[in-house]
């Protein structure tokens, strides 16, 4: 069983990454397909179409001053 340790925790590890990129959703998304968009227009268009759901109140940790 000892030998079989560092697979089990590989695959736990693996898991907790995979669902927080799942769970994540698309403003990771947008983030890593960020730096390829083909203009600053198409940035702005995805930077707005997170926008609402990222600026909402209690979204944030950070407390406003």
């Amino acid at each position: 069983m000892e030998s079989y340790l560092p697979v089990i925790w590989a695959a736990i590890i693996g898991c907790a990454v995979a669902m927080y990129v799942i769970l994540d959703g698309f403003d990771l998304g947008i983030g890593i397909l960020f730096p390829f968009a083909e203009s600053e227009h198409k940035r702005d268009q995805m930077m707005n179409s997170v926008a609402p759901s990222a600026t909402r109140p209690g979204s944030c940790s950070a407390a406003p001053a």
